[in-house]
C-alpha cells in the first residue's frame, strides 16, 4: 500500500482523487494548499505528491520547488494534476522544476489510474539537482510568468461565466487573494534582495521601490514619481544621464516577451544626501515591467584600494628588507675596520675621539636599520625590561621630525622612570602612530602631549571602569589640540580599515595596529574627544618593581684570543676581509670560504685543525644551516656560530635557537664576536655538535 499525497483547495477534486486512489488500496493524504502539504509531508514522507497549481497560501509550482530543494523530500516523485490554463511553457516550466507528470484535468479515472501507478512503479528519485540547478532569479522569472499566463486565463474563464454569478463571484474571489498572496510574496522576495531594485512601467512611471533601493539611495517611492525623477537626481552629470537613459531604453527595444537581459553597466549614482555610490546596474524587460537592479560597487572599491595599498606596502616591506640586509653588512664591514683601528691607536688623542665617534654613528645606524625590520616585520618581538621615560626620550627627535614646524611636541614624563615588560619597538611604533594620528588631526598650529604617570589599580577602578587588574600600572597618554571626534567616529576608530581621512592620506590600519600591540602586551587603551576639544589616548600597562634595566647595547670589553682555526664562511668578501682580521688580532688562524659548499669541503680537508665554524646564515650554493648539518655529520661535537643580515619571514630561525646555537645578528661589534667564539670554544664539546650560549 503506497501512502499518496493529494493537494487541491477544490474540495470536489479532493474527494474525486481520493475515492479513486483509495478504491485502488491506497492510502491517501488530503491537503488545501501547499504550506498545509509540506508541513504534511515532513510528517509523514508520502509515495507519492499529487498536485494542482493555483493554490491559496502556496500554489503548486511552489510547493514543487520547496520539495525538490529539500534534502529530505527531493526524492518524492511529484504529478502536477491541474486544469486546461495551460500552455506548453507551463509544462516545460513544471517538469523544469523536478515534476514527473504535468497532467491537464479533467482526465478518465483509468487513464488517471494508469499515470499514477506508473509514476509509483518508477519509484523514488535519488541525487535530483535542487530546482534542476535553476538560478533563483531564473526561477522568479518563469515562475511569474507561468502564474501571469494561468492568471489571465483564468480571468478570461471568469468573464466568460458571466452568467453564472455565484461562480463568478468565487472565481473573482479566488483570484484577488492568489493576486494579493503573489504581490505581498513578490514584495517579500524583492526587499529581501542584496540589490536595490527599481519597477516601472514602460511609460517609465515607478511602480515600486524595494527597502534595499531605500537604504543604498536614500529615496522612498513618493520621492520618485517617474523615472526621470530618478535619472535627474541621480545623474546629474548630463553625459551621464543621457548614457543610463540609452541603456534603459535598449532593454525596451530588444525586449522579447519573456524578458531579455542587458549587460550590466558601471556608473555612478549621487543619492539624496548628496553622497556619490558606485553600483553596477541592469536592466531587464519581463512582460510589461521594467526592472532595473542596482549592485553597489561602493565598499568592494574601497577595499579593493586598501588591498592595493596593502599589497604596496608589503613590497615596500619586503625592498627595505632587502636594502637593510645589505645596509647592515656595510656597518659590520665598519664597525670590523673601526675597531682594528682603535687596537692601534693611543689611549688619549683626538684620533680615538673620532673613531669613538664613527662607532657610535654605527651603532645609532645599527638601531635604525632594527627599527626598519620592524616596519618591514621582518624582526621577531623581543619581550624584555623597557625604561619608559628612556625609550620616549631616544625616540623624540625622531618624532620632531614626523611633525609639522607649526605643531609643538610636549613631553611631561614621571619624576621617577617607569619600567614595563615589552619590544621597545613595538612600543615605539605605538608612540609613533599616535603622534602621527595626532598630527593629522590638527588642521595648522597646536600642540602634542606626551605623558606618563605611575599609577596604582584598586578594586574601584576595575568596578568603574571594566577592565584592569589590581597592582602597579603604567599610564602612557598621548593628547593632541586637534579638531577631536564624535561619539559614533570614537567608537569605531579601532576597527580595521576605519578611516575619516581623505583617500590617499591613511590606509586605516594604525590604530587597528595600536590596539593590537597594547593587546598583547597585557594593556588596556581608551579614547577621549569631542569635536573642537582635542583627543586623549591613554595606555594603561603592567609596570615592573625594578630600578636598574640591563644595557641593551652588544659592546663588551674585548674577550681573551686564542690560537684555535676558525673556520669563517661569508659571501661577502668585505665582511669575510674585515672579520678574518680581527679575529688574526685576537690570535686565532682562520680558514676562508666563500660560500657554504666551499665550507664543507675545507672542513673535510682540515677537519682535524678547524675548532670552530662561524657562518653566515645565507649563502649562495648552500646556506649556513646546511653547513652545520654536514660539520656535524663530519666532526661530531665541532663548535657552530652563525651570523645573519636579517631574519626574513621565509626564513624559520627558531630551530636554531631550538638546537642551543648562537645566532649574531650583523652589524655584530668585534667584541661581542670575540666574546662568543671564547665562550664556544671553552664549553665542553657536545656529541650533537651544537655550541650552546
Amino acid at each position: 500500500m503506497k501512502r499518496i499525497l493529494i493537494v487541491d483547495d477544490i474540495p470536489e477534486n479532493r474527494y474525486f482523487l481520493e475515492m479513486l486512489l483509495k478504491g485502488n488500496d491506497h492510502d491517501v493524504m488530503t491537503a488545501v494548499n501547499g504550506a498545509d502539504a509540506l508541513e504534511m509531508a515532513k510528517r509523514a514522507l508520502p509515495d507519492l505528491i499529487v498536485a494542482d497549481i493555483l493554490m491559496p497560501v502556496m500554489d503548486g509550482y511552489s510547493l514543487c520547488r520547496r520539495c525538490k530543494t529539500d534534502p529530505d523530500l527531493r526524492q518524492i516523485p511529484f504529478i502536477f494534476y491541474t486544469a486546461t490554463y495551460t500552455e506548453p511553457e507551463d509544462e516545460d516550466f513544471a517538469m523544469s522544476l523536478g515534476a514527473d507528470r504535468f497532467v491537464i484535468k479533467p482526465q478518465e479515472p483509468e487513464e488517471l489510474k494508469r499515470i499514477v501507478e506508473e509514476v509509483l512503479e518508477q519509484g523514488p528519485h535519488s541525487g535530483i539537482p535542487e530546482s534542476r540547478g535553476m538560478e533563483e532569479g531564473e526561477f522568479f522569472e518563469d515562475y511569474s510568468k507561468a502564474l501571469f499566463r494561468k492568471l489571465e486565463k483564468k480571468t478570461a474563464e471568469v468573464d466568460r461565466l458571466s452568467d453564472d454569478l455565484s461562480r463568478e463571484t468565487e472565481e473573482r474571489k479566488k483570484l484577488e487573494k492568489t493576486l494579493f498572496e503573489f504581490e505581498t510574496k513578490l514584495n517579500k522576495l524583492l526587499d529581501a534582495s542584496t540589490a536595490a531594485i527599481i519597477l516601472t512601467d514602460m511609460e517609465g512611471n515607478v511602480l515600486f521601490i524595494n527597502k534595499r533601493f531605500s537604504d543604498i539611495f536614500g529615496y522612498v517611492l513618493e520621492d520618485l514619481p517617474t523615472l526621470e525623477t530618478w535619472f535627474v537626481r541621480a545623474f546629474p552629470d548630463v553625459l551621464l544621464r543621457r548614457s543610463m537613459r540609452h541603456s534603459w531604453k535598449s532593454a525596451d527595444d530588444v525586449a522579447a516577451p519573456q524578458g531579455v537581459d542587458l549587460e550590466p553597466v558601471e556608473s555612478r549614482v549621487v543619492c539624496r544626501d548628496g553622497t556619490a555610490r558606485q553600483v553596477s546596474v541592469i536592466d531587464a524587460v519581463v512582460s510589461d515591467i521594467h526592472l532595473t537592479t542596482f549592485t553597489d560597487l561602493t565598499e568592494r572599491r574601497k577595499l579593493e584600494d586598501q588591498l592595493l595599498h596593502a599589497q604596496k606596502m608589503e613590497a615596500i616591506g619586503q625592498l627595505a628588507g632587502g636594502v637593510v640586509h645589505d645596509f647592515n653588512n656595510i656597518l659590520t664591514a665598519i664597525v670590523g675596520y673601526g675597531h682594528l683601528l682603535m687596537t692601534k691607536l693611543p689611549d688619549e688623542g683626538p684620533s680615538r675621539g673620532y673613531v669613538e665617534q664613527i662607532l657610535n654613528v654605527t651603532d645609532r645606524g645599527a638601531k635604525l636599520t632594527h627599527s626598519i625590520f620592524a616596519f618591514s616585520r621582518k624582526q621577531k618581538t623581543e619581550i624584555k625590561p623597557v625604561k619608559l621615560n628612556h625609550l620616549i626620550r631616544g625616540a623624540e627627535s625622531f618624532l620632531r621630525r614626523l611633525i609639522n614646524e607649526s605643531i609643538e611636541l610636549r613631553t611631561d614624563l614621571s619624576a621617577d622612570d617607569v619600567t614595563i615588560m615589552a619590544d621597545p619597538f613595538q612600543v615605539e611604533q605605538i608612540i609613533m602612530n599616535l603622534v602621527t594620528n595626532a598630527r593629522d588631526a590638527i588642521s595648522d598650529i597646536g600642540s602634542i602631549t606626551i605623558r606618563t604617570r605611575p599609577v596604582a589599580i584598586g578594586d574601584d577602578f576595575v568596578a568603574e571602569h571594566g577592565f584592569g587588574s589590581r597592582g602597579n600600572q603604567v599610564l602612557l597618554t598621548v593628547s593632541d589640540t586637534g579638531k577631536g571626534m564624535d561619539t559614533e567616529t570614537s567608537s569605531n576608530i579601532f576597527e580595521p580599515f576605519f578611516t575619516t581621512k581623505e583617500a590617499g592620506r591613511g590606509t586605516g590600519l594604525g590604530l587597528t595596529v595600536v590596539y593590537g600591540i597594547v593587546k598583547r602586551h597585557g594593556g588596556h587603551i581608551q579614547v577621549d574627544s569631542a569635536p573642537g576639544k582635542g583627543t586623549e589616548f591613554r595606555i594603561y600597562l603592567p609596570s615592573l618593581n625594578i630600578s636598574e634595566v640591563p644595557d641593551d647595547k652588544q659592546h663588551c670589553s674585548r674577550a681573551p684570543g686564542g690560537t684555535e682555526t676558525i673556520l669563517l664562511a661569508e659571501d661577502n668578501a668585505d665582511l669575510r676581509r674585515v672579520t678574518r682580521l680581527n679575529l688574526e688580532a685576537d690570535g686565532y688562524q682562520v680558514v676562508e670560504a666563500i660560500d657554504g659548499k666551499q665550507a664543507v669541503e675545507l672542513l673535510k680537508e682540515r677537519k682535524d685543525s678547524i675548532s670552530l665554524v662561524l657562518a653566515d646564515l645565507v649563502m649562495p650554493r648552500m646556506g649556513g644551516w646546511d653547513v652545520y648539518l654536514e660539520a656535524a655529520r663530519i666532526k661530531p661535537g665541532i663548535s657552530v656560530i652563525f651570523m645573519s643580515g636579517y631574519t626574513d619571514d621565509s626564513i624559520d630561525v627558531s630551530f636554531i635557537r631550538e638546537a642551543g646555537l648562537e645566532l649574531l645578528s650583523k652589524p655584530v661589534p668585534p667584541t661581542l664576536l670575540s666574546a662568543r667564539i671564547r665562550e664556544a670554544l671553552d664549553k665542553p664539546q657536545q656529541s650533537s655538535g651544537g655550541a650552546r650560549i
